[in-house]
């Protein structure tokens, strides 16, 4: 007896193709193909036509005529709400709304008119609040903690004891506390003379002046003004005592705290008594200009008058000064016009203190309340300063046991303070009366570079000359400190690249070369670099940085270079770098000079790696939306990057160095010169060929190119370089592939390049990735990073079936040669020992698939250009080959049905079998007409659905399954009963399998 043939059936793609779309309302029309131009325009067409015929299909008809109520209306008032309550006032705050009135902005007081002095008009935003009124004691008193580095426990000398023979200390209180017992009268004398010493220690100077401003505060909440005024006076007078000038710092802070507070008391008082009738927060926001004489009451303005009469009759000059500057504020409360004045004389009195340190440390305070009440004010700062330069000129100029550096230390504040003043909204002929008051002083190199710091860099390279003149002058070692303070600023002040600074330029470049120590060179070579920058273009700006590199690479040949880490010279060029980077205008235009590019060479490899690799970062940094497309600088950040290379592998992180590479290469773009684009890709392979992610981003990069090529040149004349350049671009990939590391990872982006070349007709270099990727899946082991390999590429291995429908089979080779690597590759792989069959058994289904397609006469779908199998082969041996081929599949199945059935699988493994199941069911019946092989083998395979649902059911767990596949198990019987009549024993089956369906159903 003949065996039953196997009939495979006819299916009408296209007939089907039509009934889905009428089915799912779907159209051939593809929006991207249409012009952008109409597509707004026939949207709202055919929006409008949609509205028409909804509301004719509706037969919806509104009048609002004839009483008829138009339905819209009812939107125009809402319903009562019962459950809405009104709100109800609330007795407690029956005066909110009135407050609320109240709180209106006010109208300004006619008591409060702003008096507005000469020259003095765009002041008044200047200073806002009493609280800015401290502002320049705070900044002042910060100078001096930062130059002198004030610090109480620090203090460890003795000094002049003028606080009498009762003051103690910290260590002398705890010395007197063990003094106990019945001699202690009898020892009083003794003790007594034991504190009378002439010295004490400065620590207790220090705290006895915290105590005095802690009673003086006290005095004052007491309402006892002449005790306050009396402790003020006494603070001031411990100036008299200067023998020991280093620790004169340290007394002016305590001091002037005690001087600030008297002079803030003093001022809010007066405040008080001239408007009594604001609150506290109003007189907060008064400035010394809402206060004037004119609307101030008599009664506060004879107190001011007063408190003036007692400052007038303090005996000692330098207590009566300070106290005088103190308390020019109030002036405003008298008459403004006399505190310009007033601030003269007393500067002028700065001359009758003998001690030189307190004379300049009371210009100091006095400096502070200029600013606070004449902010425009200068030319008492110049009386100053020129009284100072005059008194550096004495022979006595100095003490015994200072340097001179040392000494004019002490008068940092001082110069830091009139400098900082001064330089505020400077002009230039202001800044030249400063500067021929210092031309005509010794010229001292501190002093000069307080100038250059304080002043903008505009006036700075306006004078550059006459400075520059000044530290030529200057001995070896102060002339290059002022190089690297005055360069910068005469970089950032410029305006044109010729006349003094390149002259300057070649003076201090003939200074350079006579250097002999790389640390001083790399130091000064900073500012100088960036002066260069902006004097120098192009070739004159490669050739100085070659003789940089010249002087440099003599010097480096001096150091000692073992210790890497710790080594400064190799600190200071990391430094050096960086600073030019961070500093420079345009760091593109540094990076492409190539003797810049040099120093980097002169690291070891690990500091090579650091250094390079932080460049790059800043590069990326301050280069964060421009794209490179200048080749040179492409080239020249490269050679940079190739630098990481060279670092300890162990140590980098791939990862972090690859974020690092993406922004880089991201933002490289040469445009259509596409060739460029993959030769910069080759370049990066073999540079970067041992990072993973840079191998894989390399191959999506040049992928993309093929379609950019695709897209960009479309006439038929560019077609034959088109085609050879994606060839280039496809064997790109191809031969990159292998660099990855995981085999996993190659077999994907093996049968990616494979798809990529059929899409561009591309058809040998398609039909070798696709079997390059079947060969790497026969090598892959049972497990990879703990998961089943099986699992992982199940997905791809049903693309691929999909995908080899449309690649074509070659006509010189054996018939379905792509199909059979799928044939041994079901044997040869390593199927997992769980879910192997299951997963083998969609494998089959698709191949089913594949194969009945086969023999169809039109292919469901094709790829434009390429002629897929249904227009090579025709002829019937092809057709035999494919049924025979079916024929062995279903046996395949047969042979896997014994191994799944009796195995135990736990309810996730038995519901991806019964999915794999009902697909392969529906799948045999969508393409093959039931013969007798066919319904043995769906009447096994419904056996084994069987099985599993009863193993399902019974746990909660496996219930919960069942009802999510209960619609596929469902239509799968449907199916079966209608295109497959007498299956065996598929009456009993579905019996059983529907009574388990329904239980769940129930229970659920």
């Amino acid at each position: 007896m003949s065996a039953e043939p196997l009939v495979i059936k006819d299916r009408d793609y296209q007939f089907l193709e039509k009934n889905r779309r009428k089915k799912f309302q779907q159209t051939a029309r593809n929006p991207l193909t249409e012009d952008r131009s109409k597509l707004k325009q026939v949207k709202n067409n055919n929006l409008l036509a949609q509205i028409n015929k909804a509301g004719a299909d509706a037969k919806v008809i509104i009048k609002t005529e004839g009483g008829f109520v138009d339905p819209l209306s009812r939107l125009k008032s809402k319903p009562a709400n019962p459950l809405a309550r009104i709100p109800i006032k609330n007795p407690l705050m029956a005066n909110k709304n009135q407050e609320e009135q109240a709180e209106k902005p006010e109208q300004p007081d006619p008591l409060a008119r702003k008096v507005i002095m000469n020259a003095q008009a765009d002041q008044l935003e200047s200073i806002k609040n009493e609280e800015q009124e401290s502002q320049h004691w705070e900044i002042i008193r910060k100078e001096y903690v930062r130059t002198f580095d004030l610090n109480i426990r620090h203090l460890n000398g003795q000094v002049n004891n003028p606080f009498g023979s009762n003051v103690v200390g910290t260590e002398e209180r705890k010395n007197k506390s063990v003094q106990q017992g019945s001699r202690y009268e009898q020892d009083k004398s003794y003790t007594q003379q034991k504190y009378q010493v002439q010295t004490i220690a400065m620590k207790t100077y220090i705290e006895n002046l915290i105590e005095m401003h802690s009673k003086m505060r006290k005095k004052w909440n007491d309402q006892d003004k002449v005790g306050t005024l009396q402790i003020t006076i006494q603070a001031i007078k411990l100036f008299a005592d200067n023998d020991q000038p280093r620790f004169a710092p340290y007394k002016y802070v305590y001091i002037m705290d005690i001087l600030d507070s008297f002079s803030k008391f003093v001022f809010q008082r007066m405040k008080k008594l001239s408007f009594p009738q604001y609150t506290s927060e109003k007189l907060k926001t008064l400035t010394f200009f809402d206060i004037s004489g004119a609307n101030i009451p008599e009664s506060a303005q004879e107190i001011c008058r007063n408190w003036l009469r007692k400052v007038s009759s303090i005996r000692e000059l330098v207590p009566r000064i300070y106290i005088e500057a103190a308390l020019l504020p109030i002036y405003y409360f008298i008459d403004s016009t006399k505190i310009q004045q007033n601030l003269f004389k007393l500067s002028f009195q700065s001359r009758c203190i003998g001690d030189y340190i307190n004379s300049v440390n009371y210009s100091t305070f006095l400096l502070r309340i200029g600013a606070e009440l004449l902010p425009k004010e200068k030319s008492h700062i110049l009386q100053m300063l020129d009284d100072f330069f005059y008194y550096m000129k004495q022979s006595q100029f100095g003490q015994s046991g200072f340097s001179t550096d040392e000494y004019l230390r002490l008068f940092e504040p001082f110069l830091l303070t009139a400098f900082r003043i001064y330089s505020e909204n400077c002009s230039e002929q202001e800044f030249s009366e400063l500067f021929s008051i210092y031309q005509g002083s010794n010229q001292h190199s501190e002093i000069l570079s307080k100038i250059v710091q304080a002043f903008s860099p505009e006036l700075i390279a306006k004078y550059s000359s006459e400075i520059f003149l000044i530290i030529s002058s200057y001995h070896i070692d102060y002339k290059f400190k002022m190089y690297t303070i005055f360069l910068p600023k005469l970089s950032r002040g410029i305006q044109s690249m010729n006349g003094a600074p390149i002259e300057i330029c070649n003076l201090v470049w003939i200074d350079l070369k006579q250097v002999n120590k790389i640390d001083i060179f790399l130091t000064i070579l900073v500012s100088f670099i960036e002066l260069i920058n902006k004097c120098f273009k192009g070739y004159q700006k490669t050739k100085i940085f070659q003789s940089i590199i010249e002087k440099f690479n003599e010097l480096f040949q001096q150091v000692d270079t073992s210790n890497d880490k710790n080594n400064q010279t190799l600190l200071k060029l990391e430094q050096f770098i960086k600073s030019i980077l961070t500093t420079c205008d345009d760091i593109r235009e540094i990076l492409t000079i190539e003797p810049f590019l040099q120093f980097i060479s002169f690291f070891p490899p690990q500091l090579k790696y650091n250094v390079s690799k932080d460049v790059l970062g800043m590069f990326m940094e301050r280069e964060k939306i421009q794209k490179i497309s200048d080749p040179i600088a492409v080239h020249s950040i490269l050679q940079i990057a190739k630098n990481l290379n060279e670092g300890d592998k162990k140590l980098e992180d791939p990862k972090e160095l690859f974020v690092l590479l993406k922004s880089f290469f991201e933002k490289i773009d040469f445009g259509r010169n596409l060739e460029q684009m993959l030769n910069l890709y080759t370049e990066i392979r073999a540079s970067f060929g041992h990072i993973n992610e840079v191998v894989e981003y390399v191959i999506n990069k040049v992928s993309n190119l093929t379609f950019t090529a695709k897209n960009m040149f479309t006439s038929q004349k560019m077609q034959k370089k088109i085609t050879g350049f994606l060839q280039a671009c496809v064997a790109f990939c191809y031969i990159t592939i292998p660099m990855i590391d995981s085999p996993l990872v190659q077999f994907k982006y093996y049968y990616m390049n494979s798809s990529i070349a059929l899409l561009h007709n591309l058809i040998s270099q398609a039909e070798s990735s696709f079997k390059t990727a079947l060969s790497i899946l026969v090598d892959l082991p049972e497990q990879i990073n703990g998961k089943n390999v099986d699992e992982l590429v199940i997905r791809d291995l049903s693309s691929m079936v999909s995908f080899m429908i449309v690649l074509p089979d070659n006509p010189e080779s054996d018939i379905l040669h792509l199909y059979s690597g799928f044939i041994s590759l079901l044997s040869q792989f390593k199927w997992s020992s769980r879910n192997g069959e299951s997963y083998k058994l969609s494998l089959i289904k698709d191949l089913i698939a594949y194969l009945c397609i086969q023999k169809q006469e039109n292919f469901p779908y094709h790829i434009d250009g390429v002629r897929s199998n249904d227009k090579l082969f025709v002829d019937q041996e092809f057709k035999a080959t494919v049924v025979d081929q079916v024929s062995n599949l279903l046996y395949k199945i047969q042979e896997i049905i014994p191994e799944i059935a009796p195995k135990n699988y736990d309810q996730q493994e038995n519901r991806l079998l019964i999915r794999n199941i009902c697909h392969a069911i529906n799948t045999i019946l969508m393409y093959i007409e039931p013969n007798r092989v066919v319904k043995s083998v769906i009447s096994q395979l419904v056996n084994v659905i069987n099985k599993k649902c009863n193993d399902l059911n019974r746990d909660p767990f496996g219930r919960k399954i069942l009802d999510e596949i209960y619609n596929l198990i469902k239509q799968t019987l449907q199916n079966i009963e209608k295109n497959a009549k007498e299956v065996k024993d598929f009456q009993v089956y579905k019996d059983n399998i529907n009574a388990v369906l329904d239980s769940v159903k129930k229970q659920k």
